[in-house]
């Protein structure tokens, strides 16, 4: 994990949203490959705590190179305007 919060501190790759469960995870990596956006999905899984704080900071979240950033973001908005039920598991 901490290679990765240094690629994000040096611009490397961006956050574009928190995600709640491993469904909503799928789901993003789907909608991203069909994109042709590279994707990395950053679970915040701590197997001593079995989950415990997953209600706090969330299942994950999802990583793309600053390239792409503005684009996948659209692309969420847009699922998620046109699929409000997605967003009401949130």
């Amino acid at each position: 994990m901490e290679e990765i919060n240094q690629k994000i501190e040096k611009g490397e790759l961006v956050e574009i949203r928190v995600l709640n469960d491993s469904m909503e995870a799928t789901l993003v990596e789907d909608l991203m490959k069909k994109e042709n956006i590279h994707c990395l999905i950053q679970k915040y899984e701590d197997l001593a705590f079995d989950g415990l704080f997953t209600k706090d900071k969330g299942f994950g979240r999802v990583l793309v190179f600053p390239e792409d950033g503005e684009k996948a973001r659209t692309i969420l908005d847009d699922y998620l305007d046109n699929h409000p039920e997605e967003e009401d598991t949130q």
